[in-house]
């Protein structure tokens, strides 16, 4: 006797964003961001640029960053980001 399985496909999780206060830093540059909104169904979460992890001479700060899938608008730059910075 042969047997059908169906196959029953899990829902795909949405991945969730990160709590607000919550730190993220991007990999490829060591820039920090913090998690100032975690959005809505029509908002992306939202961030601020923290600080940088490494020595740099120039930041470029984007529009937009993603971690752990999940999609955050850049909207600001948090207080004292370039503390002790020099020119």
């Amino acid at each position: 006797a042969t047997q059908k399985l169906s196959a029953t496909r899990k829902p795909s999780a949405t991945p969730s964003s990160a709590a607000a206060g919550s730190m993220i830093t991007k990999p490829a540059t060591q820039d920090v961001f913090v998690v100032t909104s975690t959005g809505s169904t029509r908002k992306l979460p939202e961030v601020a640029y923290k600080k940088t992890s490494g020595t740099k001479k120039t930041v470029n700060i984007p529009s937009t960053i993603q971690a752990d899938g999940v999609t955050y608008q850049v909207t600001g730059i948090a207080s004292r980001a370039f503390k002790g910075n020099k020119k």
